[in-house]
C-alpha cells in the first residue's frame, strides 16, 4: 500500500542496546492538546527519550504505560524519573546537558 514496513527479521537485527534518543525536539503541547486527556484516560506512550511520556503525565491521566522495543530507551526514562525525584532542578538540567541555562542563573 505504499508503506514499507520493516520485516520482523530486520527488526530483530537492530541494536536495541544503545540509546538512540536522549531528548525529544517536538513541542509536547501539540500532542497533549490533540489528545485532550482527562483524569479517566489510560495512555500508551512510546518511550523514546521519555520526554513525551513525562509531559503526558503532567496532563493528569489516570495511568500512562510507556513502551519501547529498546531497553536502553526505557532506561533513559527510568533515569529521568529517578533524577526528577532525587536531584535539584539545576542538577536535573545539568544531566540533560542544559548547562548553559544553569550557568545563566548563577
Amino acid at each position: 500500500m505504499g508503506t514499507d514496513y520493516m520485516a520482523q527479521s530486520e527488526i530483530r537485527s537492530l541494536d536495541f542496546s544503545i540509546i538512540r534518543y536522549s531528548k525529544v525536539w517536538e513541542d509536547h503541547r501539540t500532542l497533549t492538546n490533540a489528545l485532550e486527556l482527562t483524569e479517566e484516560d489510560i495512555v500508551i506512550s512510546i518511550t523514546s527519550a521519555g520526554d513525551n511520556t513525562l509531559n503526558l503525565l503532567l496532563a493528569g491521566p489516570k495511568k500512562i504505560v510507556a513502551v519501547d522495543l529498546s531497553p536502553a530507551q526505557n532506561a533513559v526514562l527510568e533515569l529521568k524519573i529517578a533524577a526528577i525525584k532525587n536531584l535539584t532542578y539545576d542538577d536535573y538540567l545539568l544531566i540533560l546537558g542544559e548547562s548553559e541555562d544553569v550557568e545563566k542563573k548563577r
